[in-house]
């Protein structure tokens, strides 16, 4: 049973915000722009208002040849943006 609960407790830690934002960016690196999506898409559930993570997600899509789903995106981070800068 300990095992199991350190195995868990590692797992949890491996999927920190930082360590999903390194793997995103080392799968971005590698071509690998579906896994860096998905990871940033992660992040983004951890993190919502990080705007560098949502413009990471629409580059993956983009190079993915997601054209019509990352220029969306851009869109409403660009909106999210103005929002957060609007509210102080």
């Amino acid at each position: 049973m300990r095992f199991i609960l350190i195995v868990l407790l590692a797992q949890v830690a491996a999927d920190t915000p930082f360590d999903l934002t390194r793997r995103a960016a080392e799968a971005y690196a590698a071509g690998n722009y579906a896994e860096a999506a998905t990871l940033s898409t992660r992040v983004l559930a951890l993190l919502p208002r990080s705007v560098s993570t949502r413009v990471n997600v629409a580059r993956a899509l983009a190079r993915q040849g997601k054209t019509a789903e990352a220029i969306s995106r851009l869109r409403e981070t660009a909106a999210f943006g103005i929002r957060i800068a609007s509210c102080g």
